[in-house]
């Protein structure tokens, strides 16, 4: 049992959508063209890779509470969404199998998983040009209060160094490297 276990209903019915500016900024950002696939962890009821899924060929979502997959299943039924898979898992158990990967997106999640060991493991399975985007309703990085912080010190740090032996752009939503390309 989850946090989240007996609330996907309300969780879809009363949680504020993210402003469409978001997505159109990860399109942008990305110049996303409706190729590659994007890994949606912790997609709860689907808000996030609902809303990106025109933009890729391939979108596997995962979550680890079934009643919220099953609200977002529905939802993408209804929408007539049919490149969409969901899986009942862990962002910590994600299989290296779902690669190679465009883009991964944490809404309101990247805080509820081992953050190091997530992003360690999530970071090589990106192609280049892709990246990691964490979508929060405040900064993943500090909070008024520690449980609200979403990193430690050692994840600053560990994105940090990550991002400069890599090439990346920025700590959140950096892009893999190209090898040969300045990023």
């Amino acid at each position: 049992m989850t946090t989240f276990a007996g609330v996907a209903e309300d969780y879809q019915r009363y949680r504020v959508p993210y402003p469409n500016e978001v997505f159109d900024w990860i399109v942008r950002e990305y110049a996303l063209d409706g190729q590659g696939r994007l890994l949606d962890v912790g997609c709860g009821t689907g808000y996030v890779c609902l809303a990106l899924s025109p933009w890729f060929e391939d979108v596997v979502a995962v979550d680890p509470e079934p009643d919220m997959l099953r609200v977002a299943v529905r939802a993408a039924h209804e929408r007539r969404l049919n490149n969409v898979r969901f899986l009942c898992q862990r962002a910590e158990d994600v299989p290296s199998t779902v690669a190679p990967l465009r883009l991964v997106t944490f809404g309101n999640s990247f805080h509820w998983t081992d953050r190091t060991k997530v992003a360690n493991a999530l970071f090589p399975l990106i192609a280049p040009g892709g990246g990691i985007v964490a979508i929060a309703s405040s900064s993943i990085w500090a909070g008024h209060r520690a449980v609200e912080s979403g990193a430690t010190r050692d994840d600053r740090c560990m994105a940090r160094a990550r991002s400069k032996a890599e090439g990346c752009r920025g700590q959140v939503g950096g892009r893999a490297a190209s090898p040969g390309r300045p990023s």
